[in-house]
């Protein structure tokens, strides 16, 4: 199957038939829940994935009900897109430019003594050499998204497309972008709707708030 689920404020997956029915019994993963995969267009609750409703119908044992055909369903259909829209809007926290300053801090205070230390061996580079694999190992899939400061500040880097840490390549990407233009970057922040700076627009990933 290979869905992913929005869980307990978590986007768990890819997830299997087995573990999605574990969910289900638990009820974790009911009609409301939001669901992806490769190929989708965007997160639907469960109810609206008809593959899903078709490989589990212990899903259907809830109230809903599929609506009537023609322009009665349509007419249904549109308050409950609305309604959805603003459910999806509630379920991505985008992060505020303050903890993500804060963070960006908390790294470069991390890495101040260590690039030091190597630039008196190595200089000119002695900084590249301990900024990039600590960027680059925490930021994607392998170190979860968060560097020491993301964690601090409760914070976490993601794909735009999957919602889970991105892999090394586009990691690099966003440490290229942000190395090469800097501060100047952080302008996209202020006008982009998905508060994302440029390093984030060109490597597709988003800031999301893990904070309560």
């Amino acid at each position: 199957m290979d869905y992913y689920f929005h869980i307990d404020g978590q986007n768990v997956g890819p997830l299997q038939e087995v573990q999605i029915r574990e969910f289900i019994s638990s009820k974790k993963i009911t009609l409301k829940t939001l669901a992806w995969k490769q190929g989708m267009e965007q997160w639907a609750q469960v109810k609206d994935v008809p593959e899903l409703l078709a490989a589990f119908p212990e899903l259907q044992g809830s109230t809903f009900t599929s609506p009537p055909p023609g322009g009665e369903a349509q007419a249904q259909a549109q308050p409950q897109q609305e309604a959805f829209a603003g459910y999806q809007q509630a379920a991505v926290r985008y992060a505020d430019f303050m903890p993500r300053f804060l963070a960006g801090l908390i790294d470069a205070v991390v890495l101040f003594i260590p690039s030091m230390l190597v630039g008196m061996f190595i200089p000119y580079v002695g900084g590249l050499i301990v900024s990039v694999p600590y960027y680059i190992y925490f930021m994607s899939d392998l170190g979860g998204g968060q560097t020491i400061g993301y964690k601090a500040m409760k914070l976490k880097l993601l794909s735009e497309e999957t919602m889970q840490p991105a892999p090394i390549a586009p990691i690099f990407l966003w440490y290229l972008v942000l190395s090469l233009v800097g501060f100047i970057g952080w302008i996209w922040f202020f006008i982009d709707k998905k508060r994302r700076m440029l390093h984030n627009i060109v490597s597709k990933t988003i800031v999301v708030s893990l904070a309560d």
